[in-house]
């Protein structure tokens, strides 16, 4: 069924989403992250400061919302994943570069912490819910060098990293020296001082994420996401274009040297943006470590003008 359809995307020169997503709230789906414990689930936020995390399943159905209590997001722009055979941590990312208004300490971005939570079931996925402000762990960290927008994270769980990949300007010179570069923080480090952490407000040290990579390879288009296999075999890097993959060889430094192992051509539908921008800013793999999923964020022109709805892509 997939291949066929398949053959009819490509006469179309774009693949069909796989489900359309039914909540109306998902509307700027900027972090993916597939369920380790619940088959064909996904987690996923709004880009910006929206403070709520959504499941959905592969059919498209909703399966549960939940407010952040007391969290008070910046520029939310991406969402990770840490597994263990016990439990699944989700990261949610508030390293975009929305300023308005300043953060308070301008060089500080943060990483909340949080157990993932149980999918509601099919018909009460529209039903909100609280994850207390004492069950989440807020993580404050600073770059190595100047700050950075961020919207591509991943965890390694096997070797315990942290990955990020900065976004360098669309419009930035070629003879700036903005470089995309890689940082990595010590997953380990991070997670015994979640354990001492009193939840959200708790006095958690400044971690500094430092420069693992000094200037990738470039990619054709501006980075917007990231994910790394759960077997730690390779790591998938979204752009605004199309995807590329990674083999993992000695280590992150090493492999993030290199040349992308493969691309991964996205074509999926345009978003009537006047500016034809695509939005594809979140990927993850499946619980296979190789299957690839893609959401993208709704344009202000479809929110405004259509009844469109987030569209869930599998690309591999």
């Amino acid at each position: 069924m997939l291949g066929a359809c398949a053959i009819a995307a490509q006469a179309a020169d774009y693949v069909e989403p796989r489900r359309t997503v039914s909540n109306p709230e998902i509307n700027g789906s900027s972090g993916l992250v597939a369920s380790w414990f619940h088959r064909g689930v996904f987690f996923t936020h709004n880009d910006g400061s929206d403070a709520r995390i959504f499941a959905f399943d592969d059919l498209g159905r909703p399966r549960g919302t939940w407010l952040l209590e007391g969290l008070r997001g910046h520029d939310f722009e991406e969402m990770a994943s840490a597994i263990s055979p016990a439990e699944q941590k989700l990261f949610l990312a508030d390293t975009g570069n929305n300023r308005r208004p300043e953060r308070r300490r301008p060089d500080v971005f943060h990483l909340h912490l949080l157990n993932a939570p149980q999918p509601r079931a099919v018909g009460e996925g529209l039903k909100a819910g609280i994850i207390k402000a004492g069950e989440i762990v807020t993580i404050p960290f600073r770059y190595e060098g100047p700050r950075q927008d961020c919207e591509a994270i991943a965890i390694d769980s096997v070797r315990s990293q942290i990955l990020l990949i900065n976004k360098v300007p669309r419009d930035a010179p070629k003879d700036s020296g903005s470089l995309t570069n890689v940082y990595a923080l010590n997953y380990g480090a991070v997670m015994r001082a979640a354990s001492l952490g009193k939840g959200l407000g708790g006095e958690v040290n400044v971690f500094e994420a430092m420069k693992l990579v000094n200037g990738m390879p470039p990619l054709p288009e501006q980075i917007t996401a990231m994910d790394i296999a759960p077997d730690g075999s390779k790591a998938v890097i979204q752009t605004y274009d199309d995807a590329y993959e990674f083999d993992f060889d000695t280590d992150w430094k090493t492999t993030l040297s290199k040349p992308y192992s493969r691309k991964i051509p996205v074509k999926v539908e345009p978003t009537g943006h006047p500016k034809d921008y695509t939005f594809r800013e979140a990927i993850c793999y499946g619980r296979d470590g190789k299957s690839l999923f893609i959401t993208r964020e709704l344009s202000s022109w479809e929110i405004e003008n259509t009844n469109h709805r987030t569209p869930l892509w599998q690309i591999r």
